[in-house]
Formats: C-alpha cells, sequence, structure tokens
C-alpha cells in the first residue's frame, strides 16, 4: 500500500518532484514457519519504505529517476529476534507515449541491502545487491485507473533471474 504526493510541478528545465510513503505488510505465510522444505511467499515482516522521485516530460518521452529507503521492522521468531537489513537504492528510466492511454517504459532499479541480525548478530551474506532491467506497458482504463505490467530481468548475483509486476495504480484526491 503505498501514497503519493506531488510536491513541486515542473517550471522550465527543472523537474516535477513526488514523494512517496508505502508499508508493506505481513501478507502469506511466514518463511520462519516452513518445515520439511516448504517455501512460503511471505516475508515474516513488515516495513516501511520512502521514495523521492523526478519527472521531466520532454513529449512524446517522460523522463524519471529517484531515490528510495525502506525500513524493515524487527520480528520475534522461535530462534529469536530476527531484524532484516534496511536497504536504500535509486533507479531511472523513461517512458514513451503510444498513443493517448499506452505507453512504453524501461527503466533500471538498484537496491543495496544491509546485513539482517538474529540476536543482534549480523548473518553473514545476508547482505545483497539487486539491479534490475525492467520493459513494461502501462494502459489508463480511465481518468483515474490504469493498468501497468512489466516484465524484469536481474543484472546482478543477488537479483532474482525473472521478475513480473502488475500495478494498478489509482488516482484521485484525499
Amino acid at each position: 500500500l503505498a501514497l503519493s504526493h506531488q510536491l513541486y510541478r515542473s517550471k522550465g528545465v527543472w523537474p516535477d518532484l513526488l514523494a512517496s510513503v508505502g508499508w508493506k505488510f505481513e501478507t502469506g505465510e511466514s518463511p520462519f514457519d516452513a518445515s520439511n522444505g516448504e517455501v512460503f511467499v511471505g516475508t515474516g515482516y513488515q516495513s516501511v519504505s520512502t521514495s523521492l522521485t523526478g519527472v521531466k516530460v520532454v513529449d512524446p518521452v517522460v523522463y524519471f529517476g529517484g531515490v528510495t529507503y525502506t525500513h524493515n521492522f524487527s520480528t520475534l521468531e522461535q530462534v529469536g529476534k530476527f531484524e532484516p537489513g534496511h536497504s536504500a537504492g535509486f533507479n531511472f528510466g523513461m517512458a514513451i507515449a503510444l498513443n493517448l492511454n499506452t505507453s512504453l517504459s524501461l527503466n533500471y532499479d538498484q537496491q543495496f541491502t544491509q546485513k539482517s541480525k538474529l540476536n543482534g548478530v549480523r548473518i553473514a551474506g545476508s547482505n545483497a545487491t539487486v539491479g534490475i532491467v525492467s520493459i513494461g506497458s502501462t494502459y489508463s482504463i480511465d481518468d483515474k485507473l490504469s493498468l501497468d505490467i512489466s516484465v524484469g530481468i536481474g543484472v546482478t548475483a543477488d537479483s532474482p533471474d525473472a521478475l513480473l509486476r502488475i500495478n494498478v495504480p489509482y488516482r484521485g484526491r484525499f
């Protein structure tokens, strides 16, 4: 769940600036509950993330780039107190309008995650550097609702080999 707000509207050469804050819930089953080789899709902890993004329109192209930070909350498990490493990163890319409702996008996302801790002791090998190149498309269903689908390829050893993202952004005023 994320909320965004436009902090600055572009004037001249300066880009639009957008701020975002998001919350990741403990969804799915926790990997800490796994036994006998089972694999669960949840992370087992909650996190809050923030981002600052610059967006510049040079019709028909939109250039964007930003920085992110994620704070992962600790959790108490049977093995003890688990503190997942926090992460920071950056991203940049561009979207090209194909028509009034459809765009094609290309972007790069890099995240650096600190080592996690168990009972205050850093876990060797738990830090990660994840880089993903993605291509996607956005279709505007109406003025407020869009469908955004992208596929990504991992370019670092810690990255997933492939990634599929499906987002349904809703624009409205609160």
